[in-house]
């Protein structure tokens, strides 16, 4: 056994690997029985590779036949490779992903990316979740994914496209799609365009937000702030708010007809109204 080996059993079985040690020793007899039909296939000829280990101790072992001239089988080499570090890192990416798909599915925000040499487009998760499609049965292109915009904004969506790749600026744009069960969302589109050396698009990044509630929202705000300002203008009476001290912050415009002086008068002079 080499150094890294009796740093390793150290670390984790907190013993020492000395010479002469059998190795089914250090091991429970669950995995020493695994580890003899693994020994077992090696000696007919198979290479072994696994991974095995718990919490932070991982290891990469390998049982690998040591052939002779005949091609026959004299013994069995065992590699036992240290790769906690690489496990913790793939687990944290694993994490990562998790979290970031998490957080675009509750923002309802997915990323792509357009190869456009290859047609080649690539969604996250959250894509297929906005345009109401599956994965599994549902390949995006850039022809195929314009079947989810009605035909009157393909020009407005092309446009914007076009536009971001031969000026070298970021794409922003909004539009609807029209999912496969007919229900019509609104989404904001951003990406990036790339290039190689020689200025050539080569591929777009980019992101997708479903605001269909959003615009839904300010629609609604919208519509009760026009009904309010009809409201007051079709009052008879002059309606006023002001601040805590007085100064006028907005006044109907029925003031002109009732009193002859105007909006921006009332509010330039604060105590007109009291005057009057």
């Amino acid at each position: 056994c080499n150094a890294v080996a009796k740093k390793d059993v150290h670390l984790s079985l907190i013993t020492e690997l000395k010479t002469g040690m059998n190795f089914l020793d250090l091991v429970s007899r669950e995995k020493a029985k695994q580890f003899r039909e693994q020994h077992k296939r090696a000696l007919l000829g198979e290479t072994i590779l696994y991974e095995d280990g718990h919490g932070d101790f991982w290891h990469e072992i390998m049982l690998r036949p040591v052939l002779g001239s005949d091609k026959r089988v004299l013994a069995v080499a065992l590699s036992i490779h240290n790769i906690s570090e690489r496990k913790l890192a793939l687990e944290t990416i694993k994490r990562n992903e998790e979290q970031l798909a998490r957080a675009q599915q509750l923002a309802q925000l997915g990323n792509w990316e357009i190869n456009i040499e290859n047609d080649l487009v690539t969604w996250s998760d959250s894509v297929y979740d906005i345009y109401g499609v599956s994965r599994m049965s549902f390949v995006p292109s850039r022809l195929n994914v314009m079947h989810f915009v009605p035909k009157a904004e393909h020009t407005h969506l092309l446009t914007a496209i076009e536009e971001a790749s031969q000026k070298h600026r970021i794409l922003s744009v909004e539009h609807t799609i029209v999912r496969p069960d007919g229900t019509r969302r609104t989404v904001y589109e951003i990406g990036e365009p790339e290039y190689d050396a020689q200025g050539k698009l080569i591929r777009f990044h980019g992101s997708v937000q479903d605001i269909t509630d959003r615009k839904r929202s300010e629609q609604e705000v919208l519509k009760a702030k026009n009904l309010l300002q009809s409201t007051l203008e079709n009052i008879p009476e002059i309606i006023f708010s002001a601040d805590s001290s007085l100064n006028m912050l907005y006044v109907s415009p029925q003031c002109s007809e009732l009193t002859g002086y105007s909006e921006e008068e009332f509010i330039s002079q604060g105590d007109l109204l009291f005057k009057i």
